[in-house]
């Protein structure tokens, strides 16, 4: 980048080195499903956002069932991994 005069002011004018243009998609949260709670939290905000109308119900109903499936994945891993250390002991 090099500097230029102006009259008003110092600009920044691009060498045209910049591969990638600064976003203007709005960044989102992350949300973070590690836990049973962290999962549950997400659930409740769905249904919030779907009685206040925020969102459709059906898009609520399909991202609590994707929630549902997270749950049923974390307690088979969680299983999994009492398993493991049981035959680690025997």
């Amino acid at each position: 980048m090099t500097r230029t005069k102006s009259p008003a002011s110092l600009a920044i004018v691009s060498s045209g080195s910049d591969r990638h243009p600064p976003s203007t998609k709005p960044r989102h949260p992350v949300i973070r499903l590690h836990s049973l709670d962290e999962i549950r939290r997400e659930m409740a905000d769905c249904y919030r956002q779907a009685k206040r109308r925020a969102i459709p119900t059906s898009d609520a109903a399909r991202m609590v069932f994707i929630l549902s499936e997270l749950v049923k994945l974390w307690h088979v891993k969680m299983i999994e991994d009492r398993l493991n250390k049981l035959e680690e002991k025997l």
